[in-house]
């Protein structure tokens, strides 16, 4: 797998580039890992010390390479072409009917008194 990456990387940077924030290794490491363990990508970017926006492009970088290549898949991309169906048709909510009682809102009385006099 690591071949596989070092060409795809030399294929990408033949004219030159900004380089990767992780070695090829690490890189495949990290991946390997979230496959593995699948904890949040923050938790890999704390462990990793580099930021998540790295930790995102690195494993999307690597998924696509790797499949791509054809001679590792990805477990789950084959199985796009299976259908299901799901029921939505619309039911009635159980609730009680409205009243006119419930609807008409009465003024409520204030919690202070307007004109008293404390003498």
């Amino acid at each position: 797998m690591l071949e596989i990456l070092n060409k795809a990387y030399q294929a990408e940077h033949l004219t030159g580039g900004r380089p990767r924030c992780l070695s090829l290794e690490n890189q495949l490491l990290l991946t390997l890992r979230y496959w593995r363990h699948y904890p949040t990508q923050r938790l890999i970017a704390f462990d990793f010390d580099v930021p998540l926006s790295c930790v995102s492009r690195t494993i999307t970088w690597v998924e696509n390479t790797l499949h791509e290549e054809g001679s590792f898949d990805i477990e789950g991309v084959k199985d796009k072409d299976h259908w299901f169906a799901i029921d939505v048709t619309e039911s009635p909510i159980q609730r009680p009917k409205k009243t006119n009682v419930t609807t008409i809102q009465e003024k409520k009385t204030p919690t202070y008194l307007e004109n008293t006099s404390f003498a």
